[in-house]
């Protein structure tokens, strides 16, 4: 397991609320969408003072996921700006024009959900290092986030808040240019389930198996405390296999598929020692998967794990795929398990690869 570390204080829940004032009333440059991310803590204070703000602007704060809603009504928090930065006419970005830095002044893009229809009204998180920028689909699913004027960028991140109710990659865009661009990444939200496992607030007196239909499994043991991201709306965790046949995700190599890929929601999970919500330190979460490709017992295959919005904890970066533990195939050859203590205690998107030499 990778030891965890002790990153910033958790801003998953700022993503929505930026997304008020990037998505009402912007004028279209993006500035009021752009959030440091080292001043984003979760005190109470500093919500308060941010809920007042925001009323006084007129913005909607009390919801803030992604805007849109599985029966088509249309949200009343989140209005892409009159005059984008860029347009769905442009041509696509292919390779970076040139090497890094970049002058990006303006990332346009298109998002559907899982069949392919365009989300409107969805908000997204441009993240270039300590610093988001925020924007929101219109309702073709296009959607220009604008950077300051002056910003100079080696590689950005997109992530598409949702409060839970979608599957959102984060992905790492790094073929930019300068000026304003339209980036060719199929952006695919596939529906979130609405159940899962209850996991409660505070320690935990039992264990709990969080499953997914293929029978794959999470384990949280008792006596850990799992740590919801401040925008979950529930205290249930779920687990799901994702359907790499229909659609490959951006951040991982169609010419190197996993074994099998799975999505929690919330993302962002962790598993922590109970007391230590402010600086989280990880804990293990089991993972007992199905060996669907006959994999021979004692096989060992590797974890990998995606930064999202919040992935120092894990020593991670945003948009980062990477192996973070191995799993082992059991001696009667059904299942793949990590070994006690050597499991994930930072919950996004995971998958397995078989073990390279």
């Amino acid at each position: 397991m990778s030891n965890g570390r002790h990153g910033p204080a958790r801003w998953g829940w700022w993503l929505g609320l930026a997304l008020g004032w990037a998505c009402h009333g912007d004028d279209g440059t993006g500035d009021a969408g752009s959030r440091d991310a080292d001043a984003m803590d979760g005190d109470a204070v500093a919500e308060d003072a941010a809920e007042e703000e925001a009323s006084e602007a007129g913005d909607v704060v009390d919801d803030p996921d992604d805007g849109g809603s599985d029966d088509g009504d249309e949200p009343t928090h989140c209005t892409p700006p009159a005059t984008p930065c860029t347009t769905d006419s442009t041509t696509c970005q292919g390779p970076a024009c040139h090497s890094p830095p970049f002058a990006t002044s303006c990332v346009g893009g298109s998002v559907t959900d899982g069949a392919g229809a365009p989300l409107a009204y969805q908000g997204v998180a441009l993240c270039a290092g300590s610093r988001c920028f925020f924007g929101c689909s219109d309702e073709d699913g296009w959607f220009a986030v604008h950077l300051p004027e002056g910003s100079s960028v080696d590689q950005l991140a997109v992530y598409f808040p949702s409060g839970g109710r979608r599957h959102s990659p984060f992905c790492r865009l790094q073929d930019l240019c300068d000026d304003a661009i339209h980036v060719c990444t199929e952006f695919k939200l596939y529906t979130a389930p609405t159940g899962g496992s209850d996991v409660g607030y505070g320690e935990l007196a039992a264990d709990v198996r969080v499953e997914a239909e293929d029978g794959a499994a999470l384990v949280f043991r008792a006596g850990s405390e799992v740590l919801l991201p401040i925008e979950a709306l529930t205290t249930t965790v779920a687990l799901t296999r994702f359907p790499l046949e229909e659609h490959v995700p951006c951040f991982i190599d169609p010419a190197n598929l996993p074994l099998a890929l799975y999505a929690v929601t919330p993302m962002d999970t962790l598993f922590i020692e109970p007391g230590t919500m402010v600086t989280p330190v990880l804990r293990s979460t089991d993972l007992d998967l199905p060996n669907e490709t006959g994999l021979a017992a004692g096989t060992v295959v590797d974890v990998y794990v995606i930064g999202g919005s919040h992935p120092q904890d894990a020593g991670l970066l945003e948009g980062e795929w990477r192996a973070l533990t191995t799993a082992t195939v059991t001696a009667d050859g059904t299942r793949i398990r990590t070994a006690p203590g050597e499991g994930l205690g930072y919950l996004t998107w995971f998958g397995i690869y078989p073990t390279t030499p």
